[in-house]
């Protein structure tokens, strides 16, 4: 059945077609972006709560544009 509607999305306009394709997107992932954001952000705040290290080794004496 999708390969029908994907067959007729060429004869569709490009309104048409931005108005389908972002339909099946709210319908695909109808999660807030905002949502993600937040999460996104928690994940930072809880990586670096001890403050910016390597991802190696975990020393916090990285240098930042040749400089330490």
């Amino acid at each position: 059945m999708w390969l029908d509607v994907y067959e007729h999305f060429s004869e569709l306009t490009e309104s048409e077609q931005l108005a389908l394709f972002n339909a099946m997107k709210q319908d695909l992932f109808p999660d807030d972006p905002s949502k993600i954001t937040k999460l996104l952000k928690d994940i930072r705040e809880a990586r670096f709560a001890s403050g910016m290290g390597c991802v190696h080794c975990g020393s916090t004496s990285v240098k930042r544009n040749g400089k330490i």
